[in-house]
């Protein structure tokens, strides 16, 4: 029976390039994960303007302006907007930045009050 001899400079290169590979691994992970919460994301919280009706059939569908209107009140043409009107009965003009700022209910809408608009003096 002969003995190995173990040399400690091929045990060190060996554990790193173990640990190189590992850590790439690790990295691929992480970014297949994130890309892939992400899709999910937003295929399940995303709400198209095709699908808008099919969100709530009891609740009115959003109406958003036209170019003419975007025009008329000086918006970009790739801006979106909605309009409805509230409980009170006035007319409410919306800027929606990403599709959660849609109001589905409008009734829901309460009035802000001043003093949460009043800028500290």
């Amino acid at each position: 029976m002969t003995l190995m001899k173990v040399n400690i400079k091929d045990i060190i290169k060996n554990k790193k390039l173990i640990f190189i590979i590992v850590g790439v691994l690790l990295v691929v992970l992480i970014i297949v994960f994130s890309v892939w919460l992400g899709r999910t994301k937003n295929l399940s919280g995303a709400i198209s303007e095709k699908n808008l009706k099919t969100v709530n059939k009891n609740l009115p569908t959003p109406e958003f302006l036209t170019e003419e209107e975007k025009a008329r009140f000086g918006l970009p043409a790739n801006t979106k907007a909605q309009s409805f009107r509230d409980s009170s009965g006035n007319l409410i003009y919306k800027i929606i930045k990403s599709d959660s700022d849609i109001i589905f209910d409008p009734s829901a809408v309460k009035p802000i009050s001043p003093r949460q608009t009043s800028t500290p003096r």
